[in-house]
């Protein structure tokens, strides 16, 4: 079971830097970098220089600087910046020598994505749960605000309200980085999780194309492992292959979620419908920061080994066992 600090390792060990390299670059941004307030002179206590004068921030200071966006953080704003630190760029992959190695587009789509074009404490984020806000690269980030604390995509901030001359910073707990593709480009690009992507090529050639809805509307998937589909009795991908589609879409229907929700969404016990009409599940905190998912088939909980993965539409969290109705 992995803490929540350490979730957004799985593009490090799931996906690859490499994939997430590959399919951020091939997006587009959509965002502007510009703000509406005019140019000021640069000041001692502006992000960009908050940023470059601490010792934990150096990967994103190269990043703003290699960039040229240590000049938009510097003279414009106000700006609220979620700041990722050294060690939880380290977690997902990303060092200093990745970041010398990465193409600028790539760079200022990391970099925009964790800052809103407007000032906000976390007094003034909205509640949520899961309201979403644009940042500047155009990708939304989820904010929830509870009793637990304050949540950007279902990760606690680690530091809140550090105020600057030109916005506010707050520190994540773990790398906030952009969307690195769709349910099934992930599943596609991961050698772990081959069977799911298998599964739903497979299912969508039945009576439920479980590939057109994946892409037409918002979800959380419990995405199982290639050994949890072994351990349910699929071998072989040839298995998956020939297996009856519809058997297949209502496994897959019922890992499935009609909403998006993060970890800081679960309360214990509690029971959520699934895509397969009339069954549910139960998730919940099982002991400080890790979380569970139970099946009403299944004979205890299954830990979330990986949550609160990004996808275009939606999040996901790994487990290591299949969801049995």
């Amino acid at each position: 079971m992995l803490h929540l600090k350490s979730r957004i390792m799985t593009i490090k060990r799931f996906l690859g830097v490499g994939f997430l390299i590959a399919m951020l670059a091939g997006t587009g941004s959509s965002g502007c970098v510009k703000s509406s307030s005019p140019p000021s002179n640069p000041n001692t206590y502006s992000i960009t220089n908050i940023i470059s004068t601490t010792n934990f921030a150096t990967i994103l200071d190269t990043a703003l600087v290699r960039t040229g966006l240590d000049t938009l953080f510097n003279n414009y704003g106000p700006w609220t910046y979620f700041v990722t630190t050294d060690q939880e760029f380290n977690n997902a992959g990303i060092t200093l020598t990745t970041i010398q190695n990465m193409p600028d587009s790539l760079i200022k789509k990391i970099v925009l994505y964790g800052a809103l074009p407007s000032q906000y404490t976390t007094t003034q984020l909205p509640v949520g749960p899961n309201a979403p806000l644009t940042t500047v690269s155009g990708d939304s980030i989820f904010v929830t605000s509870n009793g637990a604390g304050v949540f950007v995509n279902g990760v606690a901030l680690a530091s809140q309200n550090t105020l600057a001359s030109n916005g506010e910073m707050h520190v994540v707990g773990s790398a906030l980085l952009p969307p690195a593709g769709n349910f099934v480009q992930i599943a596609t690009a991961d050698t772990a999780l081959s069977y799911f992507a298998a599964a739903v090529a497979r299912a969508s050639t039945g009576d439920f194309n479980i590939s057109v809805i994946l892409a037409n509307g918002v979800y959380t998937v419990f995405m199982p492992t290639n050994a949890a589909f072994q351990a349910a009795g699929f071998t072989t991908i040839d298995a998956v292959n020939n297996a009856p589609a519809d058997s297949l879409a209502e496994i897959l229907e019922y890992h499935i979620l009609p909403k998006r929700a993060f970890t800081s969404d679960f309360v214990s016990q509690e029971s959520e419908t699934t895509l397969l009409s009339g069954k549910t599940i139960t998730w919940g905190l099982l002991g400080g920061a890790e979380y569970g998912v139970e099946g009403a088939g299944n004979s205890g909980i299954i830990a979330i080994t990986t949550p609160n993965i990004m996808a275009r539409s939606g999040v996901i969290h790994i487990i290591a066992q299949m969801l049995k109705p």
